[in-house]
């Protein structure tokens, strides 16, 4: 018994200090969200032209993987987009 107790301290402590990261993390996005708002900063905006600039150096699946970082989508949506942006950026393609 005394054994199992010793091998279950470790794991809860893990589970303690993710959760407690996980609150940082939410609390960081939270101020960036903020100053972001403060700031007028258009964000949409500014992730479009995030993903222009890839495309334009033929970096599809970068532009891909950096529209779905940054908008928190999934990646056949995330193709679905970048696609569509490329698309109307070069309509005879």
């Amino acid at each position: 018994m005394d054994g199992l107790f010793l091998a279950i301290i470790p794991f809860a402590l893990l589970v303690v200090i993710v959760f407690k990261q996980s609150d940082h993390i939410i609390c960081l996005e939270r101020t960036q969200d903020a100053l972001i708002k403060h700031l007028g900063i258009n964000r949409i905006r500014l992730i479009e032209r995030e993903v222009a600039a890839l495309l334009q150096a033929n970096k599809k699946i970068e532009a891909i993987k950096a529209y779905q970082i940054l908008t928190g989508v999934g990646l056949a949506a995330a193709k679905e987009h970048v696609e569509s942006l490329q698309q109307n950026a070069n309509p005879s393609a």
